[in-house]
């Protein structure tokens, strides 16, 4: 008896289809006034972080914070220069992280954005409202 080899089956491939995207089970949200919300609260923790740092001026928040929160950080920023006793670190890259922003309400958003630099990361928690179609920075946390 001698086996015989059976030759090996070649298949088509598949003739491609064209693929459409899946309509969603829940429909999109309409755009509101808090959806560009991220990019200010991104370039908030930035700005307060170098104020910090003592590589801005607290002035440059005016118009984007309450004039109690200001105060505190120029406060910050003037007991630093105190104990330093020596000119501010050479510039460094500050760097945005992960942005996290819960709407409270149509006007109230709390964010919270992970700033990197080469040295150190540090937490900023911002508490942030909306008047007269402008965020104003109420309240801020750096851990």
């Amino acid at each position: 008896m001698t086996a015989q080899l059976e030759a090996p089956v070649i298949r088509k491939p598949h003739a491609r289809t064209s693929h459409t995207r899946p309509t969603p089970a829940t429909p999109r949200k309409p755009r509101t006034e808090t959806s560009g919300v991220d990019n200010v609260v991104t370039a908030l923790a930035v700005a307060c972080i170098e104020i910090m740092q003592g590589r801005r001026s607290a002035s440059t928040l005016v118009r984007w914070a309450t004039p109690e929160l200001i105060d505190r950080l120029r406060t910050f920023a003037q007991v630093r220069t105190k104990l330093a006793r020596t000119r501010p670190a050479p510039a460094t890259r500050i760097s945005p992280g992960a942005v996290r922003v819960c709407h409270l309400r149509a006007n109230v958003v709390e964010a919270s954005v992970n700033i990197m630099s080469p040295d150190r990361r540090r937490a900023v928690a911002l508490r942030l409202e909306s008047t007269s179609g402008r965020w104003i920075l109420h309240e801020l946390v750096i851990v």
